[in-house]
């Protein structure tokens, strides 16, 4: 893992996934990434938007990739990568 990385794995669809983090994570991140996991929070979306906003810093990003099958179907991306696989 690369230095100050940290994995955090839990459901970040409820107030507890904040509540069981390390205080000092809470607005102090500065990069989320999600890798194909979104489309499985179905149960309350929105906290999970909520809960990324709280625990990054002003400023911070947040990466989502979900590069299902079609889901950049007839776009550019699309087209560079078929070309490359």
């Amino acid at each position: 893992m690369l230095p100050d990385t940290h994995l955090i794995v839990g459901d970040i669809q409820g107030q507890e996934f904040l509540e069981e983090l390390p205080p000092d994570f809470v607005g102090k991140c500065n990069k989320i990434f999600s890798n194909a996991a979104l489309h499985w929070c179905s149960k309350d979306p929105l906290a999970v938007l909520v809960n990324v906003h709280k625990i990054l810093e002003e400023g911070g990003l947040f990466v989502a990739e979900m590069g299902g099958h079609g889901n950049v179907a007839g776009t550019e991306l699309h087209s560079e990568y078929s070309s490359v696989s």
